[in-house]
C-alpha cells in the first residue's frame, strides 16, 4: 500500500506536469476516483499547513515578548533601523514568514555596517586621508578594495574595535560608536550570526516554515534583535544619533558633534544608502538601499583619491625595494 507521504507527492508530480494522470492510473494501478480522492486529500492538507502557518505568523506578531516596540520609533532610533526593524514586524504580521526571514538578515547588516562606516566617516572627515594613521588608512583600503562578504565586515569590526581598543584617548563620537560596535561584534559572536546567515539563506537552505525547527529559528533571531536593542545602554546610543541635512551637506550628530557622512554613506530622496562595493574598472562605488531594496552607483573622488593613493604608495614601495635589491 503506498504511503500517504508518497501520495501527496505523485498528486504533486502531476500538478506540477512531471508526469501525467494517465500514468499514474497505469503505475500504480488506481483508477480516476481513487486519484481524485487523493489530489482531494492533498489539498485539504495543503489547506491546514497554510492555515497553521498563517496562525504562527500571527502569534509571532503579537507576542511582545519577541519585540522591542521602541526600536519601530524614529525618534527614539535612527531611520534606517526604525525601518528595517519595524518592517520584520510588518511582514510577519502579513503572514510572510521567509519575507521576514530575508528582512532579519537585512538588518543584521544594517546592525553592523552602519557604526563601521560611520567610523570611518568619521575619521576622513577629521582630516586628510593621508594624515590618517596607517592602522586606519589599512582598515578604509579594506573596505573600499575588497569584495565584502558578511564575514569581512565582521572582520573590519573586530579590527577597528582593537585598533580603538590601544588608542589612549578616543573622541567622543567614535567612542560612541566604539561602544555600539563592540555591541554588535557581542550579537554576532554570541549566537554565530555569519554562520546562521550562510546555512539558513545564503546558501538557499530556507527550509518550510511549518517545520517546527524554522519557526524555533525565527523566533530565536527575534529575541537576539530584541535583547541587543533594549539593552539601556545601547538604546541610549542609537537614541543619540543622527542623520540630517544643513544646507546641501549630510551629517550625522551625535551629541553636540557633527561630521559628514560622505564618501561611505549616500542619501538619496532622504534614504540613507550604505557603502556596499567600489569598482575600479569604471570608478564607480556601489550603495545599497535597504529600504527600497535597490543597488545605486555613484563616482566618489574621494573614494577615487583614496584608491589613488594606494596605488601610488604601492609603487613607491615597489620602486623602493627594487632599488635596495639592485645595490645588494
Amino acid at each position: 500500500m503506498i504511503k500517504q507521504l508518497n501520495k501527496f507527492q505523485i498528486v504533486l508530480d502531476v500538478l506540477t506536469e512531471k508526469v501525467t494522470q494517465e500514468e499514474v492510473y497505469l503505475q500504480y494501478s488506481i483508477t480516476k476516483a481513487e486519484f481524485d480522492l487523493w489530489e482531494q486529500q492533498f489539498l485539504h492538507a495543503a489547506k491546514e499547513a497554510l492555515y497553521d502557518s498563517r496562525e504562527v505568523c500571527q502569534r509571532m506578531a503579537l507576542d511582545e515578548s519577541l519585540w522591542f516596540t521602541d526600536g519601530f520609533d524614529t525618534s527614539m532610533f535612527p531611520d534606517i533601523y526604525a525601518h528595517e526593524y519595524s518592517r520584520i514586524h510588518k511582514l510577519l504580521s502579513a503572514k510572510e514568514p521567509y519575507g521576514a526571514l530575508l528582512q532579519i538578515k537585512d538588518f543584521y547588516e544594517v546592525l553592523l555596517k552602519f557604526p563601521i562606516l560611520s567610523t570611518v566617516s568619521f575619521w576622513v572627515s577629521q582630516q586628510p586621508f593621508d594624515q590618517l594613521t596607517q592602522s586606519y588608512k589599512e582598515v578604509i583600503f579594506k573596505i573600499v578594495k575588497e569584495k565584502l562578504t558578511l564575514g569581512k565586515w565582521l572582520e573590519i569590526a573586530r579590527t577597528i574595535i582593537n585598533i580603538q581598543q590601544k588608542e589612549k584617548v578616543l573622541l567622543f563620537p567614535e567612542k560612541h560608536l566604539h561602544t555600539i560596535l563592540q555591541a554588535v561584534y557581542k550579537l554576532y559572536d554570541d549566537h554565530k550570526i555569519v554562520n546562521w546567515r550562510n546555512k539558513y539563506i545564503g546558501h538557499g537552505s530556507l527550509g518550510t516554515f511549518e517545520d517546527e525547527t524554522f519557526q524555533q529559528n525565527l523566533e530565536n533571531q527575534l529575541r537576539n534583535i530584541r535583547d541587543h536593542l533594549s539593552e539601556i545602554t545601547i538604546t541610549t546610543l542609537y537614541n543619540q544619533v543622527k542623520v540630517f541635512q544643513e544646507e546641501k551637506d549630510w551629517m550625522i550628530q551625535i551629541k553636540d558633534t557633527r561630521f559628514y557622512i560622505d564618501p561611505f554613506m549616500y542619501i538619496d530622496n532622504e534614504d540613507v544608502l550604505l557603502f556596499e562595493g567600489y569598482d575600479a574598472a569604471s570608478s564607480f562605488v556601489e550603495y545599497l538601499n535597504y529600504k527600497r531594496g535597490k543597488k545605486t552607483k555613484k563616482h566618489q573622488e574621494k573614494i577615487d583619491s583614496i584608491v589613488h593613493y594606494f596605488l601610488e604608495t604601492k609603487k613607491l614601495a615597489i620602486l623602493f625595494l627594487t632599488r635596495a635589491g639592485l645595490r645588494l
